[in-house]
């Protein structure tokens, strides 16, 4: 577990946090922390990601995050920005999604119900359009 929540680290992620392959949990929740989100797809035992209430921002492409294992995702109260990270829709285990608080835009993934698991959903003030998938 890495817990750095509230300590005013700065700064960009690097891509080098993908040497962290084990870790389960990484909470870097309230810090000053900027740039994009590196690519954290080699880290297969990740379960928690909290990076909420930084600096960070852009978009999240594809790939960029692990899908196999995480069970809960906090992006909230950040700069990110584009389309909705699609990508989460196969994270198959996915129980808490929490991106509010972006300038996400574009629709939902229509294949956003496919996410079984999924008991929390938080996308308030993005710029999310379009219908609600069933």
């Amino acid at each position: 577990e890495l817990n750095l929540e509230q300590n005013r680290l700065n700064g960009t992620l690097s891509e080098e946090f993908n040497a962290l392959e084990k870790i389960k949990i990484v909470n870097l929740r309230n810090n000053v922390l900027s740039g994009s989100l590196p690519s954290l797809r080699n880290l297969f035992n990740l379960e928690v990601l909290d990076l909420s209430h930084n600096y960070l921002g852009g978009d999240i492409p594809a790939g960029v995050l692990p899908t196999e294992s995480i069970v809960r995702l906090d992006l909230s109260v950040n700069l990110f920005q584009g389309p909705f990270p699609y990508s989460v829709v196969y994270a198959s285990n996915l129980k808490k999604l929490i991106l509010s608080h972006n300038e996400f835009t574009s629709s939902l993934p229509t294949n956003i119900g496919n996410l079984q698991h999924l008991t929390h959903l938080s996308l308030d003030r993005n710029r999310i359009r379009g219908t609600i998938p069933t």
